[in-house]
C-alpha cells in the first residue's frame, strides 16, 4: 500500500517538473541566490561598520556568516562578537520585517502600545537608513564614484529586500502553483 502512495507522489513530482516553465524557475532560483548573496553583504557591512573594520571584499560574501546565529545560540561567541552579531543580524531582520510586512510589524506592536509602535517604526527607519549608509561606505572602498556607490549599494539593499520574495513567486509560478 505504501509503495503505491510513494509511486503516486513520485509521479506527481515528475508531472510538476515536466509541466514547469524552466525560464521562470531558473530566473527565480537566480533571484533567490542573489538575495542570499546580498543578505550576506548587508550583514557583513553592518558588522564591519560597528567594529570599524577595514576594507572587506564585496566580491566575496562569507557564507559562514549564516553560522553566526548558530554560534550565538550555542554560546560559542565572545561578548564582543555577540554585540557584532546582534547588530549585523538584528538590523537585517528589522530591515526584512519592514520590507516583507511593515503593516504586520507596526500593528502587532500598536495593538499593545501605540507610542511604542511609533518609536519602533522610527527606530526601524533609522536602522534601515544606517544599513544603507554602511553599504554605500563599503562600496566606496572599492569604487570611488558617488553615483556608482549609490547604484551598487541600492542594488545590494533592494536585492536583499525584494529578490528573495519575488524569486519564490517566480519559482511557484514556474511550477503552475500561482
Amino acid at each position: 500500500m505504501s509503495d503505491t502512495r510513494t509511486e503516486n507522489r513520485l509521479s506527481s513530482v515528475r508531472d510538476s517538473i515536466r509541466g514547469a516553465n524552466e525560464w521562470l524557475v531558473g530566473v527565480g532560483v537566480l533571484m533567490v541566490l542573489f538575495c542570499i548573496i546580498c543578505t550576506l553583504l548587508e550583514v557583513q557591512t553592518s558588522e564591519a561598520a560597528i567594529t570599524n573594520g577595514g576594507a572587506m571584499s564585496l566580491l566575496r560574501p562569507d557564507v559562514a556568516t549564516f553560522w553566526q546565529l548558530v554560534d550565538l545560540v550555542e554560546g560559542h561567541l565572545t561578548p564582543a562578537q555577540i554585540v557584532v552579531v546582534i547588530w549585523g543580524w538584528g538590523s537585517q531582520i528589522i530591515y526584512f520585517a519592514c520590507i516583507v510586512g511593515y503593516k504586520h510589524f507596526h500593528k502587532s506592536i500598536a495593538r499593545h502600545n501605540e507610542l511604542l509602535a511609533k518609536a519602533c517604526t522610527g527606530g526601524a527607519v533609522l536602522i534601515t537608513f544606517y544599513n544603507c549608509v554602511t553599504d554605500y561606505n563599503y562600496v566606496g572602498l572599492v569604487i570611488n564614484n558617488f553615483w556608482w556607490q549609490v547604484a551598487i549599494s541600492s542594488v545590494i539593499a533592494l536585492g536583499s529586500a525584494t529578490l528573495g520574495i519575488a524569486g519564490l513567486h517566480f519559482i511557484k509560478a514556474g511550477f503552475g502553483k500561482e
